[in-house]
């Protein structure tokens, strides 16, 4: 089965251009308290900006992953602490799978069964390769893939492959300005 990826540089310059971050982010749109159903919406182009521009003045995580891809499966219980710890901070998740549309119910149990207190997308098309290509024209095709950007929606870190938490939390505390036990070490 192919892997994919996507790189988010691009996009970046077309979304935000804008003025610097407020002090007090905004709300984010599709924030779910612990009991609501997990919702995966159609993944286009078009909605995940949409998504990106709701959830400008938040550090945001955006992880590419499949129900079927060994690494992805186990990073994920991982972003999800990492979500749930920083959330009141200010950090934000998108997890879009890039699962055949038709395994959209595999992807909603896999959420179900982690939690997941994030937005959620599954690509819309069968050729989740043509959904991912706009973003990266140089795609490799290797998943997960972990973009984290800054309050002001700057790309700060690229990760291919599986994530190191302990390296991630770091870079979201620092991004956050959460301080921490660790860093008065």
């Amino acid at each position: 089965m192919k892997k994919f990826l996507v790189c988010f540089t691009s996009l970046l310059t077309a979304l935000y251009g804008g003025p610097a971050a407020s002090a007090s982010p905004p709300k984010h749109p599709h924030a779910r308290v612990a009991n609501q159903a997990i919702v995966v919406k159609a993944g286009t182009p078009k909605a995940l900006r949409e998504e990106l521009h709701a959830l400008h003045g938040h550090v945001v995580l955006i992880n590419f992953w499949a129900t079927w891809c060994g690494p992805c499966v186990a990073e994920f219980p991982e972003l999800v602490a990492l979500a749930k710890k920083y959330t009141s901070h200010g950090l934000r998740l998108i997890a879009v799978s890039v699962d055949q549309p038709s395994d959209k119910k595999q992807v909603v149990a896999f959420l179900k069964k982690h939690r997941a207190p994030m937005s959620a997308y599954i690509a819309s098309t069968n050729d989740a390769l043509q959904f991912l290509k706009p973003y990266d024209p140089k795609m490799d095709g290797a998943i997960p893939r972990t973009y984290v950007f800054d309050k002001a929606g700057r790309l700060r870190a690229r990760i291919v492959g599986q994530i190191d938490p302990t390296k991630l939390e770091l870079e979201i505390r620092d991004l956050l300005a959460v301080k921490s036990r660790l860093s008065k070490k």
